[in-house]
């Protein structure tokens, strides 16, 4: 959970500010929703930093966004907690892989069942 300390001040004149449609600011909001709109806000400056490393520095990586996905999650959780969990998450996804290309199932069969097998081990991780 993000914390935000606010004066009382700030938050009794946020609370009676008038609410115009001219009034696009993101700290009109209440405290939680402001921090998913910062939150949100990231992933542009995330993806526009993963592009900037590929093409102009040549780092290879997986994708545009899936590191960003991967540093909201770590953000999310703490970063011990998130790469036991990453780690653990990728290598039984990579396991159950390994094990339904062994069967030969077509492409997108193989892909739809490590998909519903990850969604499954977060679920269950969850807990």
């Amino acid at each position: 959970m993000m914390t935000h300390e606010q004066p009382a001040s700030a938050a009794v004149r946020n609370h009676y500010s008038e609410d115009t449609l001219l009034n696009f600011s993101i700290h009109s909001l209440p405290l939680e929703e402001q921090a998913l709109f910062q939150t949100i806000l990231l992933i542009p400056i995330g993806a526009l930093m993963v592009v900037f490393l590929r093409v102009l520095v040549g780092i290879k990586t997986s994708g545009t966004f899936m590191p960003v996905l991967i540093a909201l999650a770590f953000i999310q959780t703490t970063l011990p907690t998130g790469l036991i969990g990453f780690l653990l998450i990728v290598a039984i996804g990579l396991i159950i892989r390994n094990y339904l290309s062994y069967l030969n199932l077509l492409l997108v069969a193989r892909v739809s069942a490590v998909i519903i097998t990850v969604i499954a081990i977060i679920s269950i991780l969850r807990f």
